[in-house]
């Protein structure tokens, strides 16, 4: 009987850390070898807490808690809808199906995501699904489905940042100024 053995973060990380080390191992240029001990150092310290500055995010007028996966996710939506027409499914049909997957979301948003960015690296999320025309019916749903999930766990994840900020934002209000009778 086969092992499984379940993908986790950290034993990513640890896979990574590893071939960046033998990477290191076999690398001549010094400036290479600079960046890959940065890497493998910013890798041990997420395993301490700790966000190294190789690894950590860069300031962007972007908002939300998650706004990479979102627009990850957003870009996959509009190859959602790219193969499922591909597949046969009617233009409102297949986008009625992303929508839905995506705690139903309104055909004009779907239609802002599809123009969503000139990113090549988010481009290719959408890419890489629209080309997935190998998908069987019952794959094509099932990572639909997935896909879905993992975006309305994001866009709730940005209405509790959004509700707490509110929340922290009214209790920060200025006193009642008292007036002399």
């Amino acid at each position: 009987m086969p092992v499984t053995i379940r993908e986790t973060p950290r034993l990513n990380r640890f896979r990574l850390e590893n071939i960046l080390r033998g990477e290191l191992r076999s690398n001549k240029n010094p400036f290479l070898e600079r960046m890959l001990k940065q890497a493998i150092e910013g890798l041990v310290a997420l395993e301490h807490g700790e966000v190294q500055p190789i690894l950590a995010p860069v300031k962007t007028n972007d908002h939300g808690v998650t706004p990479f996966s979102a627009k990850k996710y957003r870009m996959m939506a509009a190859g959602f809808c790219d193969l499922l027409r591909k597949k046969g499914y009617q233009g409102k049909n297949a986008e009625s199906k992303v929508s839905l997957a995506y705690g139903g979301v309104s055909d004009s948003t779907l239609d802002s995501w599809k123009n969503l960015s000139k990113d090549p690296s988010l481009k290719s999320f959408r890419e890489e699904i629209a080309k997935s025309e190998h998908w069987d019916e019952h794959q094509l749903m099932t990572k639909l489905k997935e896909a879905g999930n993992f975006y309305t766990h994001y866009a709730n994840k940005k209405k509790k940042e959004v509700k707490e900020a509110k929340k922290q934002a009214g209790k920060k209000k200025a006193p009642k100024k008292k007036y002399a009778k």
